[in-house]
């Protein structure tokens, strides 16, 4: 009976990982949004800082490594498509419902997911 309740079990378990597929998902690289605006605060005022006159100077500029890889998903039926972060950290999704309300109050409008 043991032995029986074995074999059945193994098989089992391997007809479940025949029938699993591996998902994959294309990641798109973005720059983050601080990285653009301080990119473009220098060179909006790069002529104005650069003069040919010989003098020192220092800008401070923050740390601008930071950037973000997004996926393009479909969520629902019908599919409703959505950009998220993924979180290599955990396995979760986090997507925000259409008719959330922030504690704050603020209540969001578009990029939400409409599960009626």
């Amino acid at each position: 009976m043991k032995t029986s309740l074995l074999i059945f079990v193994t098989l089992y378990c391997v007809l479940l990982e025949i029938q699993a597929e591996v998902y994959r998902a294309k990641l798109s690289r973005n720059v983050a949004f601080r990285r653009k605006f301080i990119r473009n605060e220098i060179q909006k005022n790069l002529k104005r800082l650069y003069k040919p006159v010989k003098r020192t100077g220092t800008i401070p500029v923050d740390s601008i490594d930071d950037l973000l890889y997004t996926i393009n998903i479909t969520l629902g039926t019908p599919p409703q498509k959505f950009t998220v972060i993924p979180d290599t950290g955990s396995s979760d999704l986090w997507v925000v419902t259409a008719d959330y309300n922030s504690e704050g109050g603020y209540q969001y409008k578009k990029n939400t997911f409409d599960p009626k």
